[in-house]
C-alpha cells in the first residue's frame, strides 16, 4: 500500500487545489497529457519507474475530477443562466456580481426547511422565472432566505416567490470558509433573499 501513498495524496491535493487554480478543462486535460507523457518518456528512456513520476498525473486528476461540481457547464435553462441574462447586473466594492432586481420564481421545496431564530433557509427546485414579462422553464437549484418562519411548508410543496437572486459569493476573508465550493458541491449555484412569499 506504501507505494499508493505519494498517489493517493497527491490526487487529494488535486481536489483541494482545484477551486484556488481555477483550471479550465482544456488546461486539465493537457496538463495529464504532459504528465503521461512524462512517464511514457522515462519508459523509453530506461529509467527506474517511481511511484512520484505519476504524482503530477494524479493530481490533476484529482483537478479533474471535481471540476465538473465547482464549474459545471450549466444548461441554457438554468436559473443562473437565466437571472444573468434577464436582472440588471451591477459589481460590488469586492468585485463580485450584483442583481438589483427580484425576480418572480415558482418552484419546488426539495429539502426540509431550516429555522434559524424567525429566519427560514429553504431549498427550491426552480419549474419557471418570469423574465421580460414571460414565463420561462427554468432548472436548478435556489438556496432562498425569508424572514419569518415557513413552518407548514414540506418536501415537494409548491411555491411561488419574489426575490433577488443572486451567484454565490465567499465573504472575502482569506483563509476562511470556502462557501460558494460548499454550496456548488451540492449542485446549488444560485442563491437569493426573499422579499415576497406565496407560500
Amino acid at each position: 500500500m506504501r507505494p499508493l501513498l505519494p498517489l493517493l495524496i497527491a490526487f487529494s491535493a488535486g481536489i483541494a487545489a482545484s477551486g484556488p487554480l481555477g483550471l479550465p478543462y482544456p488546461a486539465a486535460y493537457a496538463l495529464i497529457a504532459a504528465s503521461l507523457i512524462l512517464i511514457f518518456s522515462a519508459y523509453i528512456l530506461g529509467l527506474r519507474f517511481t511511484p512520484l513520476l505519476s504524482t503530477p498525473a494524479f493530481f490533476f486528476l484529482g483537478v479533474l475530477s471535481i471540476t465538473p461540481y465547482l464549474r459545471p457547464e450549466l444548461p441554457h435553462g438554468h436559473v443562473k443562466n437565466l437571472i444573468e441574462k434577464g436582472a440588471r447586473r451591477e459589481e460590488s466594492k469586492e468585485g463580485r456580481a450584483v442583481f438589483r432586481d427580484y425576480t418572480d420564481l415558482i418552484g419546488v421545496v426539495a429539502g426540509r426547511p431550516e429555522f434559524t431564530g424567525e429566519r427560514t433557509r429553504l431549498l427550491v427546485r426552480a419549474r419557471k422565472v418570469l423574465s421580460g414579462g414571460v414565463w420561462q422553464d427554468a432548472e436548478g437549484l435556489i438556496l432562498l432566505r425569508a424572514e419569518g418562519r415557513a413552518d407548514a411548508l414540506r418536501r415537494g410543496d409548491a411555491v411561488r416567490v419574489l426575490a433577488r437572486l443572486r451567484a454565490p459569493s465567499n465573504f472575502g476573508n482569506p483563509g476562511g470558509f470556502d462557501y460558494k465550493r460548499h454550496l456548488s458541491l451540492k449542485g446549488i449555484h444560485v442563491t437569493g433573499y426573499v422579499k415576497d412569499r406565496r407560500f
